[in-house]
């Protein structure tokens, strides 16, 4: 993943998928369903209901802490993340980086 060392690389990359989302929302609105991180860990439970509601799942209280849920397999490499409770600590936690990183974010549609 060399891409992920490149400031010029990284926003090509997030400005393709931007791109590719904002295609996908022009044509399949109903189909997409965002969730804002600020949003989802300050209203935790409300936000995990509008995305159930969303794919048409019924609500389970353990949907707010999916932490203890030790029988879900988590094939990803944010295995250990996800085996935490969700939590506020990153918010706005970018914002120490704003300086070194002002030519990448200039770069960003």
């Amino acid at each position: 993943m060399n891409w992920t060392y490149d400031e010029k690389n990284i926003s090509t990359y997030f400005n393709l998928y931007s791109d590719l989302m904002k295609f996908w929302k022009s044509n399949i609105p109903s189909f997409i369903h965002d969730v804002e991180y600020e949003k989802l860990v300050n209203n935790k439970e409300g936000e995990i209901k509008k995305i159930l509601n969303f794919c048409e799942l019924d609500w389970d209280e353990r949907c707010l802490n999916p932490h203890k849920n030790s029988k879900t397999p988590i094939k990803t490499v944010s295995i250990n993340q996800a085996r935490k409770p969700i939590y506020k600590s990153s918010l706005n936690s970018n914002s120490r980086y704003d300086k070194y990183l002002k030519k990448m974010f200039d770069a960003l549609n």
